[in-house]
């Protein structure tokens, strides 16, 4: 709009302001959309003045009306029919009643519009046209004369052909958008304040259902959460564990009843606070301290240097959110429900990208908190964690076998898929006041065919290093080969799977997101999701949005396996699976390092891949890691300090060991 402000012949672009309002008409409620116009007409003034807040209005009102005749499934015909009553008529109704309150105006604009005419009419004249330009000056004094009947009328034709060229325009890719964006899931956002003050416990749920269209995602025919009670829940990936969060924070279930006091008052002081898996999408403050203070009003004396230190992150109220690391921005998510002293606590997996300390930690304030009277409902997948609870929730079937897939053997000596770190270093923001270094003179070698396990603290620089190897970031000095090559970044060479699986489901079905990411035929598309444990009958077909946190982790796997690289770099793969995902994801990385793929894995949880990896680095205390292949230098080896053994079929004293300057590696265990 501001374009078209600059240059009138490019005022056309201003109707392509439709699409992103429809997109807001195709999902939500009006009341949604009245505030997103309104912010647009504020933003319109403050950046172009006067002339773009009408552009805004029209394009604004004309999108959500094509967004929602698309959500209802209207046809063309019947979504004109439909402007006439819902827009075209009051538009031009309260266009004559504007023109009658301000004759002034009235007097401009007919003038003004006047004189085009009769210039056109000119201009055809001078061009021996006069036949069309002396009706055209008669048809425009008669509708002068009768402008309270010719204005309404053209007005509402215009209107409807606004209409009409919209859906023509943007109708096609709004029902693309439709099958993308995800409908009714019980998100928070669609949870309307209850009347009346804040009740969230007990809450007691009787013969409870949530369906996702045709699909049933929760079945719980009874469960009460009393006050001051810390529950586990627990489950396979799928079971239902993150729908039942939201139907405790106060999402309507399909069917079945839901007791409480009072209402959630969800995010209200005193009502029910809940921390998701993914921080960043609740982390909105710059600072530290203001993210805290972020929402609903604090209640009075609130103490947020306190609630921080709760969690860990003592000293940070000043410290800019963009500069915390995952683990740190998770505390920050438990720190801001905390301040709001809730009675419920619900927290959807909010350990999953911490590391044991950091996981301990944020235990201890739930059993604080539970101790003080406030009902705590964890999700987790974690054994120790569930066993830390008062009580666990189990949905879904019970734990069955699983078949290990493959097992592990030597790779050969010069495999391909090398990787090599040179004396890199990485700091963020160089040349500016905030420069922060995050890497630091990092000399490291990964043989082709082994597995690297990378770990160290929150905010150490684990996720940045893995960006590093993968390619995506160039460091700030220093090299990165594979195989003496400077990294390349792709199919058939290195790719990565990122923390947040979300981010890299790009695609509307599994079978097209698979097929997409690694160039897999049908026949290969089925295969990687059954070296993931996923049933290729139950998931090809399903929808990206109705993927939960854990089966998104393994989609994305089986696409980067199915893409045969030399080097896979994983930023936490185990985060948020249960224990049979997490032994089908283990199997996985053994076959694809078995099939001659090195594995760089950023971890938090080393126990799980202890029969996969082959040394351990540590980003916080290493140096000047060895791996096997690399010459050990002199020392003895400690045993009191290991994370992993010797490949099966490895002599003694053929297997090298990795070095951190507070661990070795032994040779055998």
């Amino acid at each position: 709009m501001l374009v078209s402000q600059v240059s009138p012949y490019a005022a056309g672009i201003a109707f392509a302001a439709c699409l992103p309002f429809g997109v807001i008409g195709l999902r939500h409620t009006f009341r949604t959309c009245a505030l997103a116009l309104l912010v647009g007409v504020v933003m319109a003034f403050l950046l172009g003045g006067t002339a773009p807040v009408v552009l805004t209005i029209e394009s604004g009102l004309v999108g959500m009306l094509l967004g929602a005749s698309v959500r209802r499934g209207w046809s063309t015909a019947r979504l004109v029919r439909n402007a006439l009553p819902l827009l075209a008529i009051p538009s031009s109704a309260l266009a004559v009643l504007l023109l009658v309150v301000f004759p002034g105006a009235r007097e401009v604009i007919f003038s003004v519009t006047g004189g085009a005419v009769t210039g056109l009419a000119r201009i055809l004249d001078a061009v021996h046209l006069g036949v069309l330009g002396r009706p055209m000056v008669a048809a425009w004094e008669w509708g002068l004369r009768w402008w309270p009947l010719t204005v309404p009328l053209v007005l509402i034709v215009a209107v409807l052909a606004v209409v009409w060229l919209a859906r023509f325009m943007f109708g096609a890719l709004l029902f693309r958008a439709d099958r993308v964006l995800p409908r009714d899931t019980g998100h928070l956002s669609a949870i309307e304040p209850a009347d009346g003050p804040a009740g969230p416990v007990p809450v007691r749920l009787r013969d409870v259902t949530v369906r996702y269209g045709d699909r049933l995602a929760l079945a719980v025919p009874g469960l009460t959460v009393e006050p001051g009670e810390f529950v586990a829940v627990t489950g396979r990936n799928g079971a239902g564990k993150s729908t039942l969060t939201r139907v405790l924070a106060g999402a309507a279930p399909t069917s079945g009843t839901v007791e409480r006091p009072g209402g959630p008052g969800l995010g209200a002081p005193g009502g029910t606070a809940v921390v998701f898996q993914r921080p960043e999408s609740q982390v909105l403050g710059v600072r530290v301290g203001d993210d805290v203070r972020f929402g609903r009003a604090l209640a009075s004396g609130a103490d947020v240097a306190g609630v921080l230190r709760r969690v860990g992150l003592g000293g940070l109220e000043e410290r800019e959110t963009a500069t915390l690391s995952g683990g740190q921005l998770q505390r920050l998510a438990v720190a801001a429900a905390l301040a709001r002293d809730p009675a419920l606590l619900i927290s959807d997996e909010s350990t999953a990208m911490l590391d044991r300390e950091g996981r301990g930690a944020v235990l201890d304030v739930m059993r604080d908190v539970s101790a003080s009277g406030t009902s705590v409902v964890h999700v987790t997948h974690h054994d120790a964690e569930a066993a830390a609870a008062g009580r666990e929730v189990r949905l879904g079937a019970a734990r069955g076998t699983v078949d290990v897939l493959g097992a592990r053997g030597a790779p050969a000596d010069g495999a391909r898929g090398t990787v090599e770190l040179r004396g890199v270093s990485l700091i963020r923001d160089p040349g500016t006041p905030w420069d922060r270094p995050v890497l630091r003179d990092v000399d490291l070698t990964v043989p082709g065919g082994t597995a690297l396990a990378v770990t160290g603290d929150n905010g150490s620089g684990k996720s940045t290093l893995a960006w590093v190897i993968a390619g995506l970031l160039r460091p700030t000095s220093g090299t990165v080969t594979v195989d003496g090559a400077p990294v390349v970044n792709g199919r058939g060479r290195v790719v990565i799977g990122v923390q947040n699986a979300r981010l890299q489901v790009l695609r509307d079905t599994v079978r097209e997101d698979v097929a997409d990411a690694s160039g897999a035929d049908a026949d290969g598309v089925r295969a990687a999701l059954r070296t993931v444990g996923l049933d290729p009958g139950e998931f090809l077909n399903r929808r990206a949005d109705e993927l939960s946190g854990g089966e998104q982790r393994r989609v994305v796997l089986a696409g980067l396996l199915a893409s045969k690289p030399q080097v896979l770099v994983l930023d936490e793969p185990l985060a948020g699976l249960d224990d049979e995902a997490t032994v089908r994801m283990t199997a996985a990385l053994s076959a694809a390092k078995e099939a001659g793929t090195t594995l760089v894995i950023v971890t938090h949880d080393l126990a799980p891949l202890e029969s996969v990896t082959d040394a351990v680095y540590d980003v916080t205390a290493s140096a000047d890691p060895v791996l096997p292949g690399r010459r050990r230098r002199g020392g003895p080896p400690s045993r009191t300090s290991w994370a992993g053994r010797c490949r099966a079929g490895v002599r003694p004293g053929a297997c090298g060991s990795a070095r951190s300057s507070r661990s070795w590696w032994p040779w055998a265990w």
